[in-house]
């Protein structure tokens, strides 16, 4: 999921949670750290000059970049040379480019930077990318790297997520091991270099590293949009939703720049952001979670909805309900935030609460719900409140469960989830106390 795509600002209205502030100066630096201090070296030796920022590690947010000197709304923050890019074109145009041209089905670009980064890895200090590559993490905080005990206890729609993701890239992993085959045997790689583990590091590289950078579209890649670049230095910045940027390759000075549009003393660090992502998702892509993230959701499902409703259906009347949620594409976004339920499960719960009558004249039903939104019948509310209530006791179990397991092994995975039920906890209160007095959004 590329990070970094134009300007982003403040996101929620309404209801807003007291958040620290945008400026941290909890830190120490890492400029005396060798990879770091090679890093530097190498962007300097190639193009990279004249940025307000420094590597630091911070003891909230992990690594960082800090302000050297106070920053303005409207200065360049950093701009990388096109050469330090990494893109399809970098591993097109490098020793892997004839087998990637080769490939059959198509690579994606995932799929080619993916290829390029092990390759890479596995040449050591003879790559041109070794100082880069040396100080990308060895290992993520994605699910991807949980264990299959972590993955199994988690909230049912993360691990329903989780579970497709780890899905999705195994068999990634897998529709290319002849290709990977080939190109051991083409440059003599050592076997064992393209394993399945290394390549769940480089697509965790490229998920969680790259920027949006759209490229030209080319005939020896699949279809995919190839909107992807692997930016060094740069990827060092974190995510604040607060942070209001505008970020693009700049064509006259052949670039990446980021400008920032907020103020910043000398040492507090610098943000961007990756945006308005709710913690599930920023946990899924990029293996952190926001405290106090005024975009977090608790997410349900048509089983959610069913599983409390007072009244069996038949399975006649569910389907012909459901029919009708799916005309009207009301399957997706059942939520609730901070500022109260969604309108798409507001509404889904409207045309489930209907008796025979209405469901038969569903058509004027609708168009009076869309009208009258904010309106919640005693019906309604109570399935609201049963599958909050429901939902809520469902998190304290995995919250109780997390709680045994970090007891006799403790992990950063399993406080990232603790921090994730904490929020949709607090989530779920907001909104039983908006349902008590009648109040939706």
């Amino acid at each position: 999921m590329p990070r970094v795509v134009h300007r982003i600002m403040k996101g929620r209205t309404g209801r807003v949670r007291h958040r620290k502030k945008l400026s941290r100066k909890d830190h120490y630096s890492t400029t005396n750290d060798t990879a770091y201090v090679n890093l530097l070296k190498w962007i300097t030796k190639n193009g990279f000059h004249g940025c307000s920022l420094s590597p630091a590690y911070f003891h909230d947010t992990g690594r960082g970049l800090k302000a050297r000197k106070s920053i303005k709304p409207g200065d360049v923050i950093v701009s990388v040379p096109e050469r330090l890019l990494i893109t399809t074109t970098t591993a097109l145009n490098s020793y892997l480019g004839p087998l990637i041209k080769s490939a059959r089905p198509r690579l994606s670009p995932v799929q080619v930077l993916s290829t390029f980064l092990i390759a890479e890895r596995s040449r050591g200090i003879l790559s041109f990318w070794h100082p880069y590559i040396d100080v990308l993490p060895s290992e993520y905080n994605l699910p991807l790297y949980f264990t299959a005990k972590e993955v199994e206890m988690l909230p049912e729609h993360m691990k329903t997520a989780a579970e497709k993701q780890r899905h999705e890239i195994q068999t990634l992993f897998k529709s290319m091991e002849l290709f990977l085959k080939r190109v051991e045997e083409n440059l003599h790689i050592s076997s064992g270099v393209f394993t399945y583990e290394a390549f769940r590091w480089a697509w965790c590289s490229v998920n969680t590293r790259c920027v949006y950078m759209l490229q030209a579209k080319n005939s020896e890649l699949s279809a995919d949009e190839d909107h992807y670049a692997l930016v060094p230095f740069l990827d060092l910045l974190n995510h604040s939703a607060d942070a209001q940027i505008t970020a693009g390759y700049n064509a006259e000075k052949n670039c990446y720049e980021i400008t920032s549009w907020n103020n910043y003393s000398k040492y507090d660090q610098v943000f961007i952001c990756y945006g308005p992502h709710d913690n599930t998702k920023l946990m899924l892509e990029y293996g952190f979670v926001l405290p106090n993230n005024a975009h977090d959701v608790v997410l349900f499902n048509l089983d959610d909805v069913r599983a409390v409703l007072s009244v069996p259906h038949s399975e006649k009347n569910w389907q012909g309900k459901l029919k009708i949620l799916k005309d009207h594409n009301l399957t997706s976004d059942l939520s609730c935030s901070i500022d109260g339920l969604s309108w798409s499960l507001i509404t889904a719960l409207k045309i489930v609460a209907m008796n025979y009558t209405e469901l038969k004249k569903y058509k004027r039903s609708f168009s009076s719900m869309i009208l009258q939104e904010n309106e919640l019948s005693a019906v309604v509310s109570g399935i609201a409140v049963c599958m909050i209530k429901k939902a809520m006791t469902s998190l304290e179990h995995t919250e109780a469960a997390y709680k045994r397991l970090g007891q006799s092994s403790g992990s950063r995975n399993q406080s990232m989830v603790l921090e994730l039920i904490k929020q949709q906890k607090e989530i779920l209160h907001i909104n039983l106390e908006m349902l008590g007095t009648g109040t939706v959004t």
